[in-house]
């Protein structure tokens, strides 16, 4: 069964072009270990190039201890990035605690990154919970 999640970003507006209509709806996607204190951890970078927006999500998504998440492969990442990816279109980019605009959430028209063995098994988890691609 799909989560309310996954259907709520089914159902997100995917168009080639970001709202804007001045650049494509092209998303790269990278996560990083960040070693910042009080906090360090794990994070989601989301970059659009062409409108050089960029939006990051610490992971994991719901914080537990973050010396728990520690993935040692891209199969073992691609859960919780695929979580993070979901929520971070579903929200509009919105900050928790912040009330999101009224300007429409939409979906990535695609969604890219230069680690090949990431891109793999992120896509394998997007159809695995049910997401469905672009046309």
């Amino acid at each position: 069964m799909v989560s309310d999640e996954i259907q709520k970003f089914n159902k997100l507006k995917r168009t080639r072009m970001a709202p804007s209509g001045l650049v494509p709806n092209i998303w790269h996607f990278d996560v990083r270990y960040i070693h910042l204190e009080p906090v360090p951890g794990h994070v989601l970078f989301l970059f659009q190039p062409e409108s050089k927006y960029v939006h990051m999500e610490h992971l994991p998504l719901h914080r537990t201890d973050p010396y728990k998440y520690f993935p040692e492969t891209a199969d073992q990442a691609a859960p919780e990035l695929v979580r993070a990816i979901v929520h971070a279109f579903n929200s509009g980019f919105a900050l928790k605690g912040i009330e999101v605009s009224k300007q429409e959430a939409r979906a990535p028209w695609a969604l890219k990154t230069e680690e090949k063995d990431l891109a793999v098994a992120v896509g394998k988890e997007m159809k695995r919970v049910g997401v469905i691609p672009a046309l």
